[in-house]
C-alpha cells in the first residue's frame, strides 16, 4: 500500500467505550481527557463517510462518546471545585483566580455550586462576606492609586486584575 492510500477504520460502540476509558485513565488531568475526547468527537464527525453516518452504529458511537465527554467535563468541574473550596478555606485570592482563569464563566459557576456542596454545613466560613470585603478593599486601593474619582487603577495598586475578576465573580455568584 502506498503511503498516500486511504485506509478504513472500524469503530464499534463497545470499541469507542473501551478507547474512551483508556484515554480518560491515561490522561494526566481531566482537562486533557476533555481535549482528547473533543478532538476525537470532531475527527469522527469530519471523517466519517456519509454511508457510515447513515448506519445504526454511528449515532450509538456518537452518543457514547458524548457521555464520556460529559463525564470528563464533570470531572474538570469537580477538580476545580475542590481547588476552589481549598482556596476559599485558606482565604487565598490567587488560588481562586487560578481556578477562575481555567474555566468559562458557566464552568466557574458550576465549580462554585459544587464547592458549596463540598463545604460542611457546620462550617463557620462566609465566602461571600470575605469576597465582598476583599473586593471593597481592592476597589478602595485601586481608586486611591488612580488619582481620579470613580476610576480604578488596579495595576498601580498592586492588585492583579485576574484576582479582582475572580473575587468579583465569587462575590456576585455567592458560594
Amino acid at each position: 500500500m502506498k503511503p498516500d492510500q486511504p485506509f478504513r477504520l472500524t469503530i464499534t460502540p463497545d470499541g469507542i467505550d473501551a478507547f474512551c476509558e483508556r484515554l480518560r485513565r491515561s490522561s494526566a488531568t481531566a482537562r486533557r481527557a476533555v481535549a482528547g475526547l473533543a478532538a476525537l468527537q470532531t475527527f469522527l464527525a469530519e471523517t466519517a463517510e456519509p454511508g457510515d453516518k447513515a448506519s445504526s452504529a454511528y449515532p450509538a458511537i456518537r452518543e457514547r462518546l458524548a457521555e464520556h465527554l460529559e463525564a470528563a467535563s464533570q470531572a474538570v468541574v469537580d477538580e476545580a471545585a475542590e481547588s476552589l473550596a481549598e482556596g476559599v478555606r485558606r482565604r487565598d485570592p490567587a488560588a481562586v483566580a487560578a481556578v477562575h482563569r481555567n474555566l468559562s464563566r458557566s464552568g466557574f459557576r458550576q465549580a462554585l455550586a459544587r464547592a458549596a456542596a463540598l463545604e460542611s454545613s457546620g462550617s463557620d466560613s462566609n465566602p461571600a462576606a470575605w469576597a465582598t470585603l476583599w473586593c471593597r478593599e481592592a476597589e478602595k486601593r485601586a481608586e486611591a492609586a488612580s488619582g481620579y474619582p470613580d476610576a480604578f487603577d488596579f495595576v498601580s495598586a498592586g492588585i492583579p486584575l485576574e484576582q479582582y475578576a475572580a473575587m468579583r465573580d465569587l462575590r456576585d455568584n455567592r458560594l
